[in-house]
Parts: C-alpha cells; sequence; structure tokens
C-alpha cells in the first residue's frame, strides 16, 4: 500500500466519496480521477479498521479496478493495487 493526497466529497449525511487522487511514483506525481465507485465497505463495529472504496478508473486507455482505504482515525488514504 501507498500513501497518497485524495480530493473527496463529503455529503450532508457525512458520506465520503473520493474524486481523484494524486500517487507518486518514481518521483513522478500523478493524477487520478475516480471513475466510478464501485463499492464501499464501511465496517461500523470496529473504529480502526479503514473504509474501503472499491474504484475503478481508465488509466492510458485501460480499465483498472483498485482500492482506495481510508483511516478516518489517522485522516489518511492509502492505494492498494
Amino acid at each position: 500500500m501507498v500513501e497518497i493526497e485524495v480530493v473527496s466529497l463529503c455529503d450532508l449525511e457525512g458520506h465520503t466519496k473520493p474524486l481523484r487522487f494524486r500517487v507518486i511514483e518514481n518521483k513522478e506525481s500523478k493524477i487520478i480521477k475516480v471513475d466510478k465507485v464501485l463499492f464501499v465497505d464501511i465496517n461500523k463495529y470496529l473504529s480502526f479498521s479503514p473504509q474501503v472504496y472499491k474504484c475503478e478508473s481508465v488509466i492510458r486507455d485501460q480499465r483498472k479496478v483498485y482500492e482506495l482505504l481510508y483511516f478516518k482515525d489517522e485522516n489518511k488514504w492509502k492505494l492498494k493495487r
């Protein structure tokens, strides 16, 4: 997993939706637009477990599916490929 910067939207009910994120690979910054959130897994019983967003983006003309994890207690996002 790699730590990332995320731009997200919070609605009035407190639901979070990632819009795009920045990942740094080989000293190069890439911004990826989240085209679709396929699934959200929020474990309400364990406060320390991350919120998992299974997402889809088109990157270099290829559809990619990946997971973004939001660690609410740390206020950090991570990318799981």
